[in-house]
């Protein structure tokens, strides 16, 4: 592949993060508030069905984590940590899903909001003997040989697509090519911007390199299970500060949503 540098005539496309009003415009659309029916018609009018698959949850995981796309696709249900009012997403090296570099293996803690969105109720309906977070999803993507899913399968699937070509369509932004599912990553990144977060936490919970040589001999993900958790909590207190500008999805909160009681092995 021939690498063209950027430049003023042919410049490099950033991504942007969606404002404020964007996002509650995308989390208005039938397809996260409520729809007609699950059909080609029925996901693009209001009414009273709940999309609670893979269409949903990716677009909300990528937003209350600032992970990549295929990181959030990939998940694996080892990779998913439930406790009885908090959890945390595991990004590693697997078969099924590449990472961009070291700096990607992490822990996340899970956004309080997830909870209340229904998140735990999601995992816990997983149908038996199901090893991955999006199971039909990892079924269509999978590649029957090397047992892996490419960066190219993901974003070009039909989640990502629906997402990008017609339900931001639908709320205005069909016509600005830097705005896109990615621009979620950028959302997250924004909004731990003056809620006294450390650097460095915030480049170990969005998989960017460590600034200092002494930090980045630190892993981003700790080996043992125990040190793990120990991360994770000690990273909630930070995300717990983020409130994407005042955003209120209450709309989709789940009403007398249930916990885990126990952690998921």
């Amino acid at each position: 592949m021939i690498s063209v540098k950027a430049t003023a005539a042919n410049p490099r496309r950033e991504r942007r993060p969606f404002s404020t009003a964007e996002i509650v415009r995308i989390f208005s659309h039938p397809i996260f508030s409520g729809c007609l029916a699950d059909t080609d018609r029925g996901l693009f009018s209001p009414g009273a069905v709940k999309i609670r698959d893979e269409r949903f949850w990716i677009p909300i995981l990528l937003f209350l984590t600032g992970a990549r796309a295929n990181e959030i696709a990939g998940l694996g249900l080892e990779e998913v940590q439930l406790q009885e009012n908090a959890g945390y997403l595991v990004f590693r090296y697997t078969q099924l899903r590449r990472l961009k570099n070291k700096e990607s293996e992490r822990v996340i803690p899970l956004h309080p909001w997830a909870l209340k969105l229904g998140f735990f109720d999601y995992v816990r309906s997983l149908p038996s003997g199901s090893t991955t977070l999006f199971p039909d999803l990892v079924e269509r993507l999978r590649d029957q040989r090397s047992g892996s899913m490419t960066d190219d399968k993901v974003k070009g699937s039909s989640v990502f697509r629906q997402f990008n070509r017609t339900v931001l369509k639908h709320v205005g932004l069909g016509d600005d090519p830097d705005a896109t599912l990615h621009s979620f990553r950028h959302v997250y990144e924004d909004a731990m911007t003056g809620k006294d977060i450390p650097d460095e936490v915030m480049f170990r919970l969005t998989g960017r390199a460590v600034g200092s040589s002494r930090q980045g001999y630190t892993r981003s993900l700790p080996a043992d299970s125990v040190r793990l958790a120990e991360r994770a909590a000690e990273f909630q207190k930070y995300v717990d500060r983020i409130d994407f500008g005042g955003l209120d999805l209450g709309h989709l909160f789940v009403d007398g949503h249930e916990v885990l009681s126990e952690p998921m092995s």
